[in-house]
């Protein structure tokens, strides 16, 4: 479920940027906690990290 959970965040992710290839996911985990519930967490290449919801939810 998380494999495509970060699927189909990382189509709607990329679609959305101009320069796409600058983001490259490096570290990926599924995590949760109190406050978020349960999310995948993301870490890229160019120090950028987000939490995932949902494929159309990120922050």
């Amino acid at each position: 479920m998380q494999q495509q959970l970060l699927e189909s965040f990382l189509d709607n992710f990329y679609k959305r940027w101009s320069y796409s290839e600058r983001h490259i996911p490096v570290k990926v985990a599924a995590t949760w906690d109190k406050g978020s519930g349960n999310y995948v967490k993301v870490d890229f290449e160019d120090g950028m990290w987000l939490h995932v919801k949902d494929s159309n939810t990120w922050y």
